[in-house]
């Protein structure tokens, strides 16, 4: 993820299967994906992490759209930054 840090806060990802707007892994995806900006900059900084979305099944495509969210460190305020949309699998157990 990259951003450009105005506020301090956190970023992370939301994840939603587009056809019924269902929310993916919820827990699993916020907490994994979360970086904390305690610094601010007039340059665009790369974030990163990792999960695995558990709905669905492997080479069972489904149409997906990943969301950036901030949450404000002082407002406690969040809000959507940007969405995209994939075509992504699940992951079998």
């Amino acid at each position: 993820m990259w951003h450009r840090p105005t506020e301090k806060g956190e970023i992370y990802i939301k994840a939603f299967e587009l056809t019924q707007n269902i929310q993916l892994s919820e827990w699993k995806l916020s907490n994994r994906t979360r970086n904390k900006i305690s610094e601010l900059g007039d340059n665009y900084k790369l974030y990163d992490g990792n999960t695995v979305i558990d709905e669905g099944t492997f080479k069972n495509y489904y149409p997906t759209r990943f969301e950036l969210w901030f949450k404000s460190e002082s407002s406690e305020i969040e809000k959507k930054l940007t969405e995209k949309n994939y075509v992504i699998d699940g992951w079998d157990r």
